[in-house]
């Protein structure tokens, strides 16, 4: 089984090609992309020279695989458009990631390898402007499984968009409660605001940097693959992005004040 994802959720976009045999999971090619600098351009440049890299072409692909966000509305809109347009042109089904889940995914794995059976609370935060991060937390146990967005949302991590305040606070009422417990954090949010998290540093781990504070092409495979497997993926009418706020651009869309096919005709 062949397939392509990618995470347009930021200005650093990744795209991967992989296949997966036996249970096992092989990376075919990997790159990354300035999702800011031309941006449909620039992610369709990266999807074919992914593929080339990994001699194969969209029609070899079982599936699709793309995140949801939460994240920008224009990497996004552009990440999911592009997809929901090749799942329709090429009938392939689509899987949709959570992007805070996928940017954890380093900080898991590292975890599982370096300190075994420890307990540790892991901790996603990205930069949403206007004063307001989106933040996914929870403890390694309980999120290892979890890709999908409405799982997240259901299950008892911290999953929102707020305040740098609101997500401080409840890292911290964590870590109170159980005394026992390490921390990472890994996001922009963390590497543009380093003194806010001056918290319980005796128990916080640092990944080695070479992990990057950007989800990773490589690290969307297994989630992806743990999607597919369990729900066959979704036809290009059901892709949707993962908001976690109303964003103004969305709002002027609904205003009438903007156009766009990617919300009309569904």
């Amino acid at each position: 089984m062949k397939f392509i994802g990618w995470d347009t959720s930021s200005s650093v976009g990744a795209i991967a090609v992989f296949e997966a045999s036996h249970g096992k999971i092989q990376l075919l090619s990997e790159w990354q992309l300035n999702v800011n600098a031309k941006q449909s351009e620039c992610l369709l440049w990266g999807i074919d020279a992914a593929l080339k890299a990994a001699k194969l072409v969209l029609e070899e692909m079982d599936f699709i695989s793309v995140g949801d966000g939460p994240g920008s509305f224009t990497g996004l809109r552009i990440g999911l458009s592009t997809a929901r347009s090749f799942s329709q042109a090429l009938k392939k089904p689509v899987v949709l990631f959570n992007s805070l889940r996928v940017l954890l995914e380093p900080a898991i794995t590292w975890s599982e390898i370096f300190l075994k059976n420890e307990d540790l609370l892991v901790v996603s935060a990205v930069d949403a402007c206007k004063g307001e991060w989106y933040c996914l937390g929870g403890e390694v146990k309980n999120l290892k499984k979890e890709y999908r967005t409405s799982s997240l949302q259901s299950s008892d991590s911290y999953f929102c968009a707020g305040s740098p305040d609101q997500a401080l606070t409840w890292l911290k009422e964590r870590l109170r409660s159980n005394p026992k417990l390490k921390w990472i954090a890994v996001g922009n949010a963390v590497e543009r605001y380093p003194d806010l998290w001056n918290i319980e540093i005796e128990r916080r781990y640092v990944i080695p940097s070479g992990f990057g504070h950007s989800v990773s092409g490589r690290f969307i495979g297994e989630g992806s693959l743990d999607i597919f497997e369990k729900t066959g993926g979704m036809t290009h009418s059901e892709v949707t992005p993962a908001y976690l706020r109303v964003p103004d651009a969305q709002k002027r869309l609904e205003s009438g004040e903007l156009k766009s096919s990617f919300f009309q005709n569904r």
